[in-house]
């Protein structure tokens, strides 16, 4: 049975396709990259190609090379448009998905716009009664969400973790599972890695996962760098595995964990973003050299602001003597531009200070300044994360996943090298640590936290980089091991137990064909969930 799978390619110039009587290949290359933009500032949408095979599925990734080649029996390209993760419009008439037309030239067509007037006003009072009955479905689904009793939530394979035992490691430990409120999930304020979690929760109606030994392992990290301050500590963990065994899963559920328990918590949910988002580069202002991410490190201040606002208005700055001043060019305005622009410009800049001293100052005060001060970002963010291995009246806990991503390749061009480039040649492309951000997280495991710890995890699903090798993670600090072990056959059992409880299967599986699927799928939660839908 034919199978279709989806990769998107971010093309540049040229994108060919030879094809023979058994096969063909498709080949893209990358182009005219922009040297001081990523590679996804080109297109307002990526574009896809879409592939049918005679063979299984095989997944496939963004790539981020300057070439790529795949094998299939054919290939057709369209324009990919992106989807929200939820949408809101459970079910659309087919009328609603009518394009627009543009507005007639000639009378001819303004009698034809005149005729389907009518048509299309019926049309929108479908849609409008389509939206509101979506809306009607969603709420549903969270009241169905919010209202069960967790109290007479009973699972297969053991008790189930909820109220106060989620952050009872002793009651972790006897728990197969553990079940999440609402709230919970929104201490996530800056988002997961995992995106198919609010699916499943909401395929499932209840938002429960299992307790798995990863998990306890960094509780109980975390309890151990909790007010320690004796040097020779472990002090940072890695989380690795096989692909699909619960990594970020994990990792998120040490951060809700944290900041439950009161933490201060600096959380990114994707290295791998990190490295190929932001609009633009520019040379570092405190690290000859290196590139900063300006745009990008606001996203992440106003992020971490978001997260702990109440601890960073408490916390004073420990170094006090810190300086920062404003580029004298950011307050520039050209008055030969156009009354809007110049208006637009004089409020981007309205009640922006062209200088920033410590003394006197909090955490809060240094976020902030670095969120309305778009130039210094970076450098706003490098002295936030000097200044948290200073804390000690919470623990801190830096967390990041895709770490390994941080040494492998960004997607700006090289600037140093664009101009020895020909120009129907791709300009290299930037190392990931020549990037100030990622240059400064690269530390993650060696930076020594007065009270706290570090926990990363790492990838094995992003293609088009060079991640460094786990065990020379492992040589440059002395880490405490988490490692993802593939699903057992017990928690096989246990998981599809609970589909046949929560009707996500529509018939009982067999312990055999359990059996099976652990075998086949060699443990991989995600594939396991996977063919659950397919029962």
């Amino acid at each position: 049975m034919l199978s279709t799978c989806m990769a998107a390619l971010t093309l540049r110039r040229a994108f060919t396709v030879s094809a023979s009587s058994s096969s063909a290949t498709a080949v893209g290359h990358l182009n005219l990259r922009p040297v001081l933009a990523p590679a996804s500032s080109m297109f307002s949408s990526p574009l896809t190609a879409v592939v049918t095979t005679s063979h299984s599925s095989q997944p496939l990734s963004s790539y981020h090379s300057s070439s790529f080649a795949l094998s299939y029996t054919s290939v057709t390209l369209q324009q990919a448009t992106p989807t929200p993760m939820r949408p809101k419009v459970r079910s659309i008439s087919a009328s609603t998905l009518t394009a627009k037309k543009s507005a007639p030239s000639d009378d001819k067509q303004k009698q034809k716009a005149t005729r389907g007037s009518k048509k299309r006003a019926k049309e929108s009072a479908d849609s409008a009664a389509d939206i509101e009955e979506g809306n009607a479905e969603d709420d549903e689904m969270e009241s169905v969400l919010d209202t069960y009793d967790p109290a007479e939530l009973e699972l297969p394979g053991g008790p189930v973790a909820h109220g106060e035992d989620r952050v009872l490691l002793s009651s972790l430990v006897r728990s197969k599972w553990i079940d999440y409120s609402p709230s919970d999930f929104e201490l996530l304020s800056e988002g997961t890695n995992v995106p198919s979690l609010p699916v499943e929760f909401e395929d499932l109606s209840c938002r429960v996962l299992l307790v798995r030994k990863s998990f306890l392992q960094c509780i109980k990290f975390l309890q151990s760098v909790a007010n320690t301050h004796a040097a020779g500590e472990k002090k940072s963990a890695l989380i690795n595995g096989s692909r699909g065994v619960g990594k970020s899963v994990t990792l998120a559920q040490s951060v809700i964990w944290a900041r439950q328990n009161g933490w201060l918590c600096l959380w990114i949910p994707s290295a791998a973003k990190l490295v190929t988002s932001g609009y633009s580069i520019s040379e570092s202002r405190i690290m000859p050299g290196l590139y900063d991410q300006n745009d990008y490190a606001v996203g992440l201040l106003k992020a971490f602001l978001e997260a702990n606002k109440e601890k960073l208005a408490e916390l004073p700055l420990k170094k006090s003597d810190i300086f920062i001043e404003v580029p004298e060019e950011f307050f520039y305005i050209d008055h030969t531009m156009k009354e809007e622009v110049v208006a637009e410009r004089e409020a981007e800049i309205k009640g922006v200070p062209k200088t920033f001293s410590g003394e006197g100052k909090t955490l809060e005060d240094l976020v902030r300044f670095g969120i309305i001060a778009e130039p210094v970002a970076t450098e706003v963010f490098v002295r936030l994360y000097e200044e948290l291995a200073r804390v000690v009246e919470y623990p801190v806990l830096i967390a990041m996943d895709n770490f390994n991503c941080l040494f492998g390749k960004s997607v700006f061009g090289n600037p140093e090298k664009a101009l020895d480039t020909h120009l129907d040649k791709v300009p290299p492309l930037l190392p990931a640590q020549r990037l100030t951000l990622a240059k400064v997280l690269g530390t993650i495991l060696s930076h020594d936290l007065a009270n706290g710890g570090t926990l990363v995890a790492t990838t094995t699903t992003i293609k088009g980089s060079l991640p460094q090798p786990l065990n020379t993670l492992k040589q440059k600090a002395d880490l405490f091991d988490v490692v993802c072990d593939p699903a057992s056959p017990e928690e096989v059992s246990m998981l599809f137990g609970f589909f046949e409880q929560r009707e996500f299967v529509t018939q009982p599986i067999p312990q055999s064909m359990k059996d099976y699927m652990w075998q086949a799928s060699g443990g991989c939660f995600l594939d396991l969930r996977n063919f659950g839908r397919t029962l």
